[in-house]
């Protein structure tokens, strides 16, 4: 490869730009369909005079391919190379599903040298990054993510065999349950949707339109490891959510890192969002996985933060209100750089439409609660706090559709008490701890909750604010670990094991009654 780069550079920077323009205009295909047809084409149209002007930038100014392939290492372009020549596949049958597989394979070549681009750069610079971070790991932390992520991974291949309830959704009468089993998750969709390796993923929404860009480079391996165990039922779902589960375990051990204090640990692992959604092959732990690196990067003051910000706005656009939280001087400059970076990814994988998705924007507020008061907002809120730490007030029955689910009920006063407790909580540990950058952190995430789902009632509609409990609910965790440091070591660990048994006990009794939910009603 270098001796070809060495001999015909101009013609090996041309194919990488051919086949990089080809992936911005392979996944501008869902973009295209619908209503509004010509307000599609239109931004696909800019997105691809877009993305050929970032491409001659990047790879004729910014040398960005002598940079590949001059400091190659082998071993990780060989594993890139595998992992494109099956995203190429992925996106060539996503985009020309109507036609044959030998229709898709010269597409499918064209891909290849931007797909391993994507891939190899990722893992170059990103890959780098996690390894510096693993070794500053404690040997207490080290011991703690080994022995968390195994025993998670060995109740995930256990519950997998028992039920189809965290992955498919399908009834015993073989009919496919696509959403709103889990309270108001999406489960099956974004499974059978292969919502972490394909860009052109109907799960992919506007308010996560670079999901996959950042979530492939870890899922297609887990899938390709998930061939070599095809006699083992559901191989892909396991291997997938094991791979997601150790991310989740690696993004609390940071949290812990950030706060000083293992405390938060003990707390996160077994409070209800962690012991929920460490199971469902849902879109959330990623979610949380970039929004944690985004900060960590910030208060280590890496040098690519802004390409951690798109990794973080791009799977949940949301997360875009951190910065103004992170950032110590130059704030717009910060934005600028954050903002050129975010748009130069999103017009080079075709994504411009679904990022200024108008329509799709005015469609997803059915979700938020304008038929309702501030009152019910509010009160869903306060029911959502207590959500972070105990298992809600819950009843299993029917969706709209009329199938076995798991719902959410009003929640009790005694509920709601515990909720403003643990609010009070928390504004008394950001009294006594307001000098920490990372507390400043943890409470301005808290009062953008509290915004987003109590004042606008984002998943009010639907009573489904317990979705958000993992994006969410680090910060009221980190805030009472915070707070408990101030009592005397003895009587905190005392109190913290009473607290984090009897959360245990709670969660993992309501975690066994869902599996019994599953055994039942969703299994093969």
């Amino acid at each position: 490869m270098t001796r070809l780069f060495a001999k015909y550079p101009l013609i090996t920077k041309l194919i990488l730009v051919l086949s990089a323009w080809s992936l911005a205009a392979v996944s501008l295909h869902l973009s295209l369909n619908g209503e509004h047809k010509a307000f599609y084409y239109a931004l696909g149209a800019v997105d691809l005079l877009l993305a050929l002007a970032v491409l001659i930038y990047l790879v004729f100014k910014k040398d960005l391919l002598d940079k590949i392939i001059k400091g190659i290492n082998l071993k990780l372009g060989l594993f890139a190379l595998i992992c494109a020549c099956f995203a190429a596949q992925q996106l060539a049958e996503s985009s020309l599903w109507g036609f044959s597989a030998t229709m898709r394979l010269p597409v499918a070549l064209l891909l290849v040298p931007a797909c391993f681009a994507w891939i190899y750069l990722f893992w170059q610079h990103a890959g780098t990054f996690l390894l510096k971070i693993y070794k500053s790991f404690s040997k207490f932390e080290r011991l703690f993510f080994f022995i968390a992520s195994a025993l998670i991974c060995v109740g995930i291949f256990v519950l997998f065999s028992m039920t189809n309830i965290f992955f498919s959704t399908v009834t015993p009468q073989g009919t496919e349950v696509s959403y709103d089993v889990i309270f108001t998750s999406d489960t099956s969709m974004v499974f059978f949707q292969k919502a972490f390796v394909n860009i052109n993923s109907p799960q992919n929404y506007c308010d996560q339109p670079l999901f996959a860009v950042f979530s492939a480079p870890f899922a297609i391996p887990a899938e390709l490891l998930s061939k070599l165990f095809y006699i083992i039922p559901n191989s892909n779902a396991i291997l997938l959510q094991m791979m997601q589960a150790v991310l989740l375990v690696f993004t609390l051990i940071l949290h812990s890192k950030m706060l000083g204090s293992s405390r938060f640990l003990f707390l996160a692992i077994a409070s209800y969002p962690f012991l929920l959604w460490v199971f469902p092959v849902e879109q959330l732990i990623f979610s949380l996985f970039w929004l944690t690196l985004l900060i960590y990067a910030y208060t280590q003051k890496h040098e690519h933060c802004d390409l951690f910000y798109t990794s973080a706005v791009g799977s949940i656009v949301t997360t875009g209100v951190l910065l103004p939280l992170l950032h110590k001087k130059h704030l717009v400059k910060d934005i600028l750089k954050a903002a050129f970076t975010f748009f130069s990814i999103t017009v080079l994988f075709g994504q411009l439409g679904n990022v200024l998705d108008i329509y799709t924007y005015k469609a997803m507020m059915r979700f938020s609660g304008g038929g309702l008061s501030l009152y019910e907002k509010l009160g869903q809120f306060l029911s959502f706090v207590a959500s972070c730490f105990v298992k809600p007030p819950t009843k299993f029955g029917s969706n709209i559709e009329g199938f076995p689910a798991i719902l959410l009920e009003n929640a009790s006063l005694e509920y709601i008490i515990g909720s403003g407790l643990i609010l009070l909580l928390c504004a008394l540990s950001f009294v006594v701890n307001k000098k920490s950058p990372y507390t400043k952190i943890c409470i301005g995430w808290a009062l953008f909750s509290l915004i987003l789902l109590g004042f606008l009632g984002w998943g009010a509609a639907e009573n489904g604010m317990v979705l958000y409990s993992l994006y969410f609910g680090w910060c009221f965790i980190a805030l009472i670990a915070n707070l408990s440091k101030k009592i005397p070591k003895l009587p905190g660990m005392i109190l913290l094991c009473l607290i984090t048994g009897a959360m245990a006990f709670v969660n993992l009794r309501a975690l066994a009654e869902l599996v019994l939910f599953g055994v039942k009603n969703y299994h093969y």
